[in-house]
C-alpha cells in the first residue's frame, strides 16, 4: 500500500466520474504507445445497452490501431467456458494492431484466455483456464 501511495503521489492523475461508453468513446490511440483497456469484474455491473455500446465503440478503435499504435483490450472477468456450468473468472486479451508476423498478429483480434484467476484476482495461475480447480485445501 505505501509503494501505491508514493506512486500515486509522484504521479498525479484526474479522477472524474463517467459511465464506461463515455470513457471508451473518448479514448484515442496515439503513436509510439500501446493503448491499454484493463477492466476486472465490471461487465455485470454496466446496464446492457452501455456495454454494448461501449464495446462497439472499443472494437471500432480496434480498427484504427496499427503496429505503432496498438490497442490491448485485457480483462478479468466471469465466464462460462463451452461444457462447464461453473463461471471461471479468467484473465483475457484482445490484441488490435499487432505487428505483422507476431504472434498476436496471428491470433487477429479474437479473444485469447491467458489464465485463471481465484475469484477476488489472486492467484493468476497463467495457461488455460480449467487447469486449476478453486476450492477448500485438500
Amino acid at each position: 500500500l505505501r509503494g501505491a501511495l508514493q506512486l500515486a503521489a509522484a504521479h498525479p492523475v484526474a479522477v472524474r466520474r463517467a459511465g464506461a461508453g463515455d470513457l471508451a468513446r473518448e479514448l484515442a490511440l496515439r503513436e509510439g504507445a500501446v493503448t491499454v483497456v484493463w477492466q476486472s469484474v465490471v461487465r455485470q455491473y454496466v446496464p446492457p445497452a452501455e456495454r454494448r455500446a461501449a464495446e462497439a465503440d472499443l472494437e471500432a478503435l480496434g480498427r484504427r490501431a496499427s503496429p505503432s499504435a496498438p490497442l490491448v483490450l485485457l480483462a478479468l472477468e466471469p465466464r462460462r467456458l463451452p461444457g462447464e456450468r461453473q463461471q471461471r473468472f479468467c484473465v483475457e486479451a484482445r490484441v488490435h494492431g499487432a505487428p505483422p508476423g507476431s504472434r498476436a498478429a496471428a491470433a487477429g483480434a479474437r479473444l485469447r484466455l491467458l489464465g485463471e484467476a481465484a475469484p477476488h484476482g489472486v492467484p493468476v495461475h497463467w495457461g488455460p483456464p480449467g487447469r486449476v480447480r478453486w476450492g477448500p485445501p485438500g
